[in-house]
């Protein structure tokens, strides 16, 4: 089938809904279940990573509960007394996966209700930077509106535009006769800029705090076994791309360093005999190629180490750290969480 940006058929592009998982993003999200067992069942008893060893907190967004899913039946099939029936029972089990309204999703959806994020993130667009790039980039854009007959604002417009165009290339869709390869290149170059100007602090830097450090205070406390001894020895966070790039940019990466595709992933180990914190990169490749995975020196640390010490990281971060109700205050919701409560 051809591209289209027709929203009215995008079902038809996208059979299985458009912003869903495809057939091979769920196998891709399979696959990184069995790689995180293959990784880490060595440390558990038995060699079995159980459903009760392990927590897996997910964006409220479908894509990324159906992500959740298929990574824990990958992770955990049942073994032993954990097979539960003769024919399903013997391939998968339930797995818990803890969400909450996307609203209230300060910790995995960059979209959810901030008041004060908003203001700064609704600033962006107007800032001398993107009105910059913007002009020198102004004829393409009015080119390409022409002929799609799409009124590309802004870029954002451009980027919700130039996703589906990306999309479609990855998975083979035959893509319009305008968009040649030149073309192409410039308007995912503009596509990568993008995302540097809306999910990270380079232009509003307190978007820093308000977007990763419910999400950095989280794993960091659950690094810590001193301080939270009941923590699961395997935590999972399933969410989106621009929360990723806004952990890189929090984190010290140059948004570039790490190429995110579909199915990316870094990973934080924690060796308490050392002590030490490790950092790792993953990108989980298509259902025939070997997933890779790179060990990354921490930029905010003094020679790039890669082996930190946790105490030390937390202390490098700990100005980006809030717990939800700091979050709130931050943001100014208390007033809307109240009429939620209420309503």
């Amino acid at each position: 089938m051809p591209f289209t940006f027709d929203r009215d058929k995008m079902n038809e592009l996208w059979p299985l809904g458009y912003g869903y998982l495809t057939l091979e993003g769920r196998t891709r999200m399979y696959r990184t279940g069995q790689f995180l067992r293959r990784r880490y069942s060595h440390q558990f008893s038995g060699r079995y990573i159980s459903p009760r060893d392990i927590y897996i907190r997910s964006s409220a967004v479908p894509r990324c509960l159906e992500s959740s899913q298929l990574i824990a039946a990958g992770l955990t099939p049942p073994i032993g007394n954990w097979k539960w029936k003769s024919d399903l029972g013997e391939l998968w089990q339930p797995v818990p996966i803890f969400t909450i309204q996307r609203w209230r999703e300060g910790l995995l959806n960059p979209s959810s209700t901030c008041i004060y994020a908003s203001r700064l993130f609704d600033r962006i667009p107007n800032s001398s930077i993107v009105k910059n790039f913007m002009l020198l980039h102004q004829e393409l854009i009015q080119n390409i509106s022409c002929i799609v007959h799409e009124n590309l604002h802004n870029h954002r417009d451009i980027r919700d535009f130039v996703d589906n165009l990306v999309s479609s290339k990855h998975h083979g869709h035959r893509l319009p006769k305008w968009c040649t390869a030149n073309i192409y290149k410039q308007l995912k170059e503009i596509f990568d800029i993008s995302f540097r100007f809306d999910f990270t602090g380079n232009i509003e830097p307190e978007l820093r705090r308000l977007r990763t450090g419910v999400l950095m205070n989280e794993i960091f406390n659950g690094l810590d076994m001193e301080t939270n001894p009941n923590a699961s020895r395997l935590s999972i966070y399933v969410t989106h791309d621009s929360q990723l790039f806004h952990l890189q940019d929090a984190l010290g990466f140059n948004i570039n360093q790490l190429s995110l595709k579909f199915g990316s992933m870094l990973i934080f180990e924690y060796s308490k005999q050392e002590d030490s914190v490790h950092l790792y990169f993953s990108n989980v490749p298509g259902p025939f190629d070997r997933i890779t995975v790179d060990e990354l020196k921490i930029p905010l640390c003094e020679q790039n180490l890669t082996r930190i010490p946790l105490g030390y990281l937390q202390s490098k971060y700990k100005n980006l750290f809030l717990d939800l109700d700091e979050w709130d205050h931050q943001c100014g919701n208390r007033n809307l969480v109240r009429q939620q409560q209420d309503s």
